[in-house]
């Protein structure tokens, strides 16, 4: 909630900075890895670890691959590549996950009776989907950076 009002109000004051577009996601990166990483390490959630470590190493190739992007296309002269709807959508979904893995064992299953893990692996799939749609969308919005004879 706090980068979303912190984005509303750099919007609304005029104080969108470059440095702003590459801190934000960064910080964002940060927070959803550092969950990735609890998720999986974690006991409690061994049920899903199979799939926990798949989707940190989707989530971490993409964020250091989308990263990495930008610095190649501020290197060749280009702007600094703000966050798009696709990439707003996926941290969007990452933070969803998150929450409802944590969630999942002490509030939503025992309300509603689900098998252990549903809605978890659910978003979880979502998410990874969404993480690999936009990392393919920046790619693709990019493409010329990285190989110039197209």
């Amino acid at each position: 909630m706090t980068d979303l009002v912190d984005g509303l109000l750099a919007r609304r004051l005029n104080l969108i900075t470059d440095f702003g577009k590459l801190l934000d996601p960064l910080a964002d990166k940060f927070m959803v890895m550092g969950a990735m990483i609890a998720i999986t390490a974690s006991d409690a959630f061994a049920a899903m670890r199979w799939l926990s470590v798949w989707a940190a190493a989707i989530v971490f190739f993409r964020e250091f691959a989308v990263t990495s992007l930008r610095s190649v296309v501020i290197s060749s002269g280009g702007t600094v590549i703000a966050a798009n709807f696709a990439g707003k959508l996926k941290t969007v979904l990452q933070i969803v996950c998150v929450l409802v893995i944590l969630l999942e064992d002490t509030v939503i299953s025992q309300n509603l009776a689900t098998p252990p893990y549903l809605f978890g692996y659910i978003t979880m799939f979502v998410m990874i989907a969404a993480t690999l749609y936009s990392g393919f969308v920046y790619f693709k919005n990019n493409w010329a950076y990285i190989n110039p004879a197209k």
